[in-house]
């Protein structure tokens, strides 16, 4: 008896906790809603789109999801047109998923770029156009987006709609590999125990190998196992219990899923039309990293200034600053934007107001936020 009654205590608990995390989501639900409908909130219309697609806060509807990303995609943010791209495709309507695409592909939207590149690889909507596929698949490799930077090596690897270059494979699989993409660490693996496009070095290789067995790529399990007790690999000889195995992907990525965990700043403060972001850096070689982060703001809704490269005497540490002149929550939720890009390799961002110098120069904009970025280590 005494074991019937704590039962039915957990459940209930369990039962009200559910309840209580239904009704938080609804209610998030409900203030996107309103934002959304009474106000024209371009952030709620987002956040709403996001709700009906994953069925959070409100019984999942696509339909109702592709008229509230097609709101936010009519006023030109990059990230809604993406995700109608991704639901068209997955619905299997290709004309209208590269209508998508190619508008925010155009935008420069990194994955859009790629994904439009997918399509004409694979003559989905239209005759396969693999120059056109490649364009696309460069376009967004030179900005640093790794699926793009892989799918290039792949390019080049097995002479796919161009010559075969082994040098050209190898250095887009390492890009990709430099940013933690498996697959490419894998093939990067390869082609040092090859020699393709490199010279032949199998502790290299082994380290590849390595890295992309733990993220459970299985032809990379199985080359690490084969090659990781050879003598030329010292740092080796004392193997690790490997992680589970997942079967290995095909060759070439797939499309993206769509990006429901995109953020826009929920707050229409972050994302002011009349906002401002300014971006500054000091050396010539720090100018391309600086416009990637741009561009990553400019997709999630910001209005970024085209970068500038200031003087400043004796700056030889990295220091990177977020001046704000108005309210300090947008400039906290540009901080958390930036960091969501750095991802692992988590950096000090600091937050300093500037909003006393407002009252010395009455010119300067209240929505004013400058972005510092001196002399960075990627």
């Amino acid at each position: 008896m005494k074991h019937n009654v704590l039962f039915w205590i957990y459940l209930t608990i369990l039962i009200l906790l559910y309840e209580s995390a239904f009704s938080a989501e609804n209610f998030k639900f409900q203030l996107y809603k309103n934002a959304a409908v009474k106000h024209d909130e371009v952030a709620a219309q987002f956040e709403l789109a996001n709700a009906y697609y994953t069925g959070k806060g409100v019984t999942k509807n696509i339909d109702k999801a592709i008229k509230w990303y097609r709101k936010v995609a009519a006023k030109g943010y990059a990230v809604a047109q993406h995700n109608l791209g991704v639901i068209y495709g997955v619905q299997e309507d290709y004309l209208k998923a590269a209508k998508w695409y190619r508008k925010a592909a155009k935008k420069g939207n990194v994955r859009a770029q790629n994904n439009l590149a997918d399509l004409y690889m694979k003559g989905l909507g239209f005759p396969i156009d693999k120059i056109e596929a490649i364009k696309w698949y460069g376009k967004a490799a030179e900005k640093g987006y790794k699926v793009a930077q892989y799918n290039l090596g792949v390019v080049y690897n097995y002479g796919d709609g161009i010559n075969k270059n082994y040098i050209q494979a190898f250095n887009w699989y390492r890009k990709a590999a430099e940013q933690n993409h498996a697959k490419a660490q894998y093939y990067l693996g390869l082609a040092y125990t090859q020699g393709t496009g490199v010279a032949k070095n199998n502790s290299k290789a082994i380290e590849w190998y390595k890295k992309s067995a733990q993220q459970g790529v299985l032809k990379a399990q199985q080359a690490w196992i084969k090659y990781k007790d050879t003598a030329v690999v010292a740092v080796l000889n004392k193997p690790k219990k490997l992680p589970i195995v997942k079967k290995l992907a095909s060759k070439r990525t797939v499309i993206d899923k769509p990006l429901l965990n995109i953020n826009i700043p929920p707050l229409p403060s972050s994302i002011s039309r009349s906002s401002k972001i300014s971006m500054f850096y000091v050396r010539q070689q720090d100018r391309t990293f600086v416009k990637n982060i741009a561009s990553y703001l400019r997709d999630k809704a910001y209005k970024v200034d085209p970068v500038n490269n200031v003087k400043i005497k004796k700056s030889r540490t990295e220091r990177w600053d977020i001046r704000y002149y108005g309210e300090r929550k947008p400039a906290r939720q540009l901080q958390q934007d930036i960091q969501h890009y750095m991802k692992d390799d988590y950096r000090k961002i600091r937050l300093r107001n500037f909003s006393y110098l407002r009252t010395k120069n009455p010119r300067v904009r209240k929505d004013r936020i400058e972005v510092w970025i001196i002399n960075p280590t990627k």
